[in-house]
């Protein structure tokens, strides 16, 4: 699995996702570190769960935060991702300070 996702090879994945139980969690993660966005939405549609954090210690929003396109961002968000997710006291957003006029959810601040 982790093979056709750095490969960026849709087509496997879909295969591999119906034919056999794969780790959806390190697979989400690791497809938002790789940038591979139609392979993330194959995935959250087969169910994996977007905010496990993998066996790294990661969350798939606090992975998509960390200098991945902003659209990994606003997708996983739409999926349901909390900004609660935490890891090592750092939540999901709290580092993104992205400026952006899109649609995507930025930080507010506690004014």
């Amino acid at each position: 699995m982790i093979k056709a996702i750095e490969d960026n090879d849709v087509d496997t994945v879909k295969q591999l996702v119906l034919k056999e139980r794969v780790n959806l969690r390190d697979a989400l993660v690791r497809a938002i570190q790789c940038y591979c966005y139609e392979i993330v939405q194959v995935l959250l549609d087969a169910g994996a769960d977007v905010n496990a954090i993998n066996k790294d210690g990661h969350c798939p929003l606090e992975t998509a935060t960390c200098g991945v396109d902003p659209k990994f961002v606003e997708l996983l968000l739409r999926r349901g991702a909390s900004v609660n997710c935490s890891i090592n006291g750092t939540t999901g957003l709290s580092s993104w300070q992205i400026q952006c006029s899109s649609n995507v959810i930025a930080p507010q601040s506690s004014h």
